[in-house]
């Protein structure tokens, strides 16, 4: 009897199938990015860390070349420098921005974990919004 009720538990008891690859409850984005240059929307194709070019915080490049360079100073102050497409030098702009980041180095890379609020006009460049990034490595 112990027998027969033993398998009828372990059968009422018995798994069930698990979906080979079930999706994600929640999955967060690796960047959101709202954020406008003069007027019109920036839209990034990509963010790289800056330590390879001296200082801590990122780049974001954007589908027109324009690059946005949003940099955390050892003083706890922001600064933004914007390049227009095909430009070397870049525009800076200081005390328009509110930026929080974290540096990760490995081996041989780095990578920028941040966010930055922007309200920035001066030298002819308007840069507006928010930018929030979870991962941008060095190159």
């Amino acid at each position: 009897m112990r027998a027969a009720y033993s398998v009828l538990l372990l059968a009422a008891c018995a798994p069930s199938a698990i979906p080979p690859s079930p999706p994600p409850i929640l999955q967060a984005p690796a960047s959101v990015v709202d954020l406008s240059l003069d007027g019109k929307p920036f839209r990034p194709q990509s963010c790289s860390a800056g330590t390879a070019a001296g200082f801590l915080g990122f780049e974001l490049t954007g589908e027109d070349g324009a690059r946005l360079r949003i940099t955390s100073e050892l003083d706890g102050s922001s600064k933004v420098v914007v390049f227009h497409p095909g430009v070397d030098r870049g525009i800076v702009l200081l005390d328009c921005a509110r930026a929080e980041m974290k540096e990760s180095r490995g081996r041989r890379s780095s990578t920028v974990h941040g966010r930055a609020s922007l309200r920035c006009e001066g030298q002819g460049v308007r840069v507006e919004g928010t930018v929030l990034y979870d991962h941008c490595q060095e190159r």
